[in-house]
């Protein structure tokens, strides 16, 4: 029996990169917005802005200083503000105890 009422949906239902795999099976979305999704990242250059972002450099110009996440998260002097970003985690850590 046909449901009528489900959209047409996306032949990709699993995508995987880095380690990571997306199922999108259950997601309302077409394969035609998949791939609207995915020209629109091209075009915007969201893996350029997200390779600034790691290292370091500004990426929301409103705010005008660089995304601190990734190296928040990162435990390697090789991150961008390692030495501060470790200060401050110890001044944390003795304030805490």
């Amino acid at each position: 029996m046909s449901k009528p009422f489900l959209r047409e949906h996306c032949t990709q239902t699993f995508v995987s990169a880095c380690g990571i795999t997306l199922d999108l099976s259950k997601q309302r979305l077409t394969q035609t917005d998949f791939d609207d999704f995915i020209h629109y990242a091209e075009e915007i250059d969201l893996q350029g802005s997200f390779r600034r972002m790691c290292d370091g450099k500004v990426v929301n110009l409103s705010e005008n200083r660089a995304a601190l996440h990734t190296s928040l998260r990162a435990f390697d002097a090789s991150a961008p503000f390692y030495e501060e970003v470790n200060a401050e985690r110890e001044r944390m850590l003795a304030f805490a105890d």
